[in-house]
């Protein structure tokens, strides 16, 4: 006959109060934090934390307790006995469902699970529960003390050691007139707990220190102009006592000095930061100032290349963004490396009593205005900054000891994100927290290669030019020559001179050489600007064409002619304005990221650009060849490389006389990853090949040597390469652009 099963039931033993509360929570702080985030739930406006009987130097003695007293809403017998008996009941959960928010002053509810109240366990093994709801007439206490018990709840029985199990554990609930709560003069309503038996041997004043620091960090520490209604400092405090006198902290002004710094000392000031997940756009104010235009909003599309490969374009299965919610911030950012001595940068100088108060802190999480820990922890990298700075180039990252900030979340936004059961960070479950965390890391990114960096430019050029004002040639050799005629040195008076002369010598062809890039300077903003205007007038009169021709069409009164006209006029428009976009890529203000270029695509551009050049000067046009290869740099320096060696061709093809049918020639290498150019003009003589990539150098009539140069330049910066091959055989110039991996050719 088979066995039709038997019935089981859970009967945890009584130890599990010894995981859920001493276990699970990891140490006398963080259950001291969950015991007050409770009396934050209740509605209290103010929690007083005693350490009675404690000895002067933290010391604990078996009569020492600690009481913990709020001014909250309290709770009724009924409560007690059904929602704070048992543990993880539905109640909070299903209030927050319907009521999110506290009665009194709107709080959003923190808690939910109903466990925070083991905490209790993790300090002491007695504890009494005195409590009266608000409009209640008696007090309700609640005994609860397992005292006699071992650590683990094992228990002599019979003289044998046993385990009882939880529901053996008995708690006493009694009624009885106010004795705490009793209203006159003093608290009306709330909840006390007083745990004695206490499982901590000794505490420290560095303990004690801790506990008060991440309790005044338990909402934010400062503003993130939110732009919503954020709780006031003083809606909740918390006050410390040890054997009835207030104690505070060494640094119980730690705050307000740190708020001093974020105003004064920090060289990036990221305030009113949104990240709306909706649209995918990060908004914030940089120092004090909302970015103008297209800047005022940074798409998440525009700086997702910082990305590791987490977010990074997928053709193939279209983009992958976020799965987190939106969120606010605030970063301050300061400069570790300003020396108290540096004039440009001295306003930034932190003491070194001011560096240790930023380095105490680090970038704090809050859920609706109550702080996620340990995040903000100055020894927690929950950002992994430090790893990142460890494992990557320490250059692209801002260290952790050199940003404070703030990130506030919310539950309705980011319900992906949830607390762990121990109240320790977030629930490391799919995708979302590590979506938010490379999400914050990318911004930061951001301000560090792009914000960051231009105020270390700056800096750069400030001090060049303060040092060039300083280091004069002249009157050092002024000294040097009234010295050598003091002491009438006749050799050294000599070498003086010569050193004289030399010194005059370079200086005039420096001044000359930057007369030559400021004549360049100036010509290339004049025509960065006529670009631009060009293009709004181009488009303006292009719409107003469009427009004309539509109406006349309409009204029935336009001609054939006419609209054959306004189709030519719109044709020209439009050629005017690919024209000008072609080039657009070459000025500074337009400049794209580094991407994957298309060689071939750009080489296409730039023969198009120099097509009516060349069919006027009866140069047939280069065919743009169907092999084709990416590489790692950005459009404008493709374009500038390739225009220098199509404009070089063009000059000896039209200037140099006898050549028979003139042609340039572009082949492309897509195994090599390598363009050749050649023409069949005059060439380089030998003599001169040495010389063409120095700047200035030139055997053009009026030409200002720089092309080759700045071609050189350019394409050194990712690794590449430009040669001129020397072939006795061949007539003309050819040159090859090398585009390898910078460890297989010698860097430029």
């Amino acid at each position: 006959m088979a066995d039709k099963g038997k019935e089981l039931h859970f009967r945890p033993y009584a130890r599990l109060l010894t995981m859920l509360g001493d276990q699970l929570i990891k140490d006398e702080k963080t259950a001291l934090v969950e015991l007050i985030r409770n009396s934050y739930d209740a509605d209290a406006s103010r929690v007083v934390v005693d350490f009675e009987n404690f000895g002067d130097d933290w010391s604990v003695t078996p009569e020492s307790r600690i009481v913990i007293t709020d001014d909250g809403c309290g709770m009724t017998r009924e409560i007690v006995e059904k929602a704070w008996m048992n543990p993880a009941s539905p109640n909070k959960y299903k209030q927050k469902a319907v009521q999110p928010q506290t009665t009194l002053k709107k709080r959003t509810i923190v808690g939910e699970k109903g466990i925070g109240r083991f905490a209790l366990f993790k300090l002491g093994a007695c504890v009494h529960v005195i409590t009266r709801a608000e409009n209640s007439g008696d007090e309700i206490k609640l005994v609860m003390d397992f005292s006699s018990y071992r650590d683990e709840f094992t228990a002599l029985k019979n003289g044998q050691e046993c385990l009882p199990f939880l529901s053996e554990l008995t708690a006493t609930l009694s009624e009885s007139a106010p004795r705490v709560f009793t209203g006159d003069g003093t608290l009306a309503h709330g909840t006390r707990l007083e745990i004695s038996s206490l499982k901590i041997k000794k505490w420290t004043h560095d303990i004690f220190e801790a506990i008060v620091r991440d309790i005044s960090y338990l909402q934010p520490i400062f503003s993130l102009a939110t732009g919503h209604q954020t709780v006031a400092k003083d809606d909740f405090t918390v006050l410390f006592r040890r054997n009835g006198e207030v104690v505070n902290a060494k640094d119980e002004d730690d705050v307000s000095k740190l708020r001093n710094l974020l105003e004064n000392k920090a060289v990036l000031k990221v305030e009113n930061g949104v990240y709306d997940a909706g649209h995918r756009v990060f908004s914030f104010e940089l120092n004090g100032y909302r970015h103008d235009g297209s800047r005022q909003e940074i798409p998440f599309n525009a700086i997702r290349h910082y990305s590791r490969e987490r977010f990074s374009e997928n053709k193939n299965n279209g983009d992958r963004f976020p799965e987190c919610g939106s969120f606010r911030f605030a970063f301050y950012v300061f400069d570790r490396r300003v020396d108290q001595e540096d004039v440009e940068t001295s306003r930034y100088y932190l003491k070194p009593e001011d560096a240790k108060v930023v380095k105490n802190h680090r970038i704090y999480l809050y859920r609706d205005s109550m702080r996620v820990f340990p995040y903000g922890d100055k020894d927690d990298d929950w950002l992994q900054i430090d790893m990142l700075r460890g494992t990557a180039a320490a250059g692209d990252y801002l260290s952790n000891d050199q940003v404070v900030g703030c990130i506030e979340i919310t539950q309705n936004g980011n319900p992906k994100l949830k607390d762990k059961t121990s109240r320790e960070g977030l629930v490391s479950e799919g995708v979302a927290v590590r979506d938010f965390i490379e999400t914050i890391q990318i911004f930061l990114q951001y301000l560090r290669k792009e914000e960051y960096s231009k105020y270390r430019e700056d800096v750069r050029r400030r001090k060049e030019h303060r040092a060039a004002q300083q280091e004069k040639l002249a009157p050092t050799i002024d000294k040097l020559e009234k010295y050598a005629n003091a002491i009438g040195d006749e050799k050294l008076h000599a070498q003086v001179k010569a050193v004289s002369a030399a010194a005059q010598n370079q200086r005039k062809i420096a001044e000359r050489r930057c007369e030559i890039l400021e004549d360049l300077a100036g010509v290339g903003l004049s025509v960065e600007a006529a670009a631009h205007d060009l293009m709004l007038m181009a488009s303006k009169a292009k719409r107003l064409a469009q427009t004309l021709d539509a109406e006349a069409s309409l009204g029935g009164f336009a001609r054939a002619s006419d609209h054959e006209c306004l189709q030519s006029l719109m044709e020209a428009i439009g050629f005017i304005e690919d024209r000008i976009r072609d080039f657009l890529p070459l000025f500074r203000s337009s400049r794209q990221k580094v991407h994957q270029v298309s060689v071939g695509e750009v080489l296409g551009k730039v023969i198009k650009v120099y097509k009516p050049v060349l069919l006027a000067a009866e140069i047939p046009i280069p065919q743009v060849p169907k092999d084709d290869f990416l590489v790692e740099c950005t459009d404008a320096v493709l374009m500038q490389a390739f225009i220098n060696l199509l404009d070089n061709s063009l000059y000896w093809l039209k200037n140099e006389k006898g050549i028979q049918s003139p042609r340039i020639e572009v082949r492309i290498n897509d195994k090599e990853k390598q363009i050749v150019f050649s023409d069949n003009g005059p060439g380089i003589a030998p003599g001169n090949a040495p010389y063409i990539f120095d700047p200035f150098f030139s055997t053009k009539q009026d030409g200002r040597g720089l092309g080759l140069y700045i071609a050189k330049q350019l394409l050194g910066r990712y690794g590449y390469s430009i040669q001129l091959l020397q072939d006795a055989k061949k007539k003309g110039a050819t040159f090859e652009l090398s585009f390898q991996a910078k460890e297989n050719h010698e860097q430029a």
